[in-house]
């Protein structure tokens, strides 16, 4: 965890806004999400693919954040980008 500095300001920098999810082909499990309607939460969007090794591992962090903040407004959003053939079956990742 970050430590701040005396006098460092206790707000999250802004590192700009999150754009719109126009390009989604599904939404798995959740009705469609709009910037919008997420205004004033946290949101956390994580680019995965089911067979990217670096994703397993970041994996239990991301399951732990959510289920630890979702009450306190964090929103977590996964974005799978498919790299290969397979990878774009829908049976594969749900």
């Amino acid at each position: 965890m970050a430590h701040r500095l005396p006098g460092e300001p206790n707000n999250l920098p802004v590192e700009g806004r999150l754009p719109s999810f126009d390009g989604a082909t599904g939404w798995l499990n959740s009705k469609p999400l709009t910037p919008e309607g997420l205004r004033g939460r946290v949101v956390l969007v994580d680019f995965w693919t089911y067979t990217c090794v670096n994703w397993l591992r970041t994996l239990p962090y991301v399951r732990a954040w959510a289920a630890k903040y979702r009450d306190k407004g964090l929103t977590l959003i996964g974005v799978h980008t498919p790299e290969f053939g397979f990878e774009r079956n829908i049976d594969n990742i749900v």
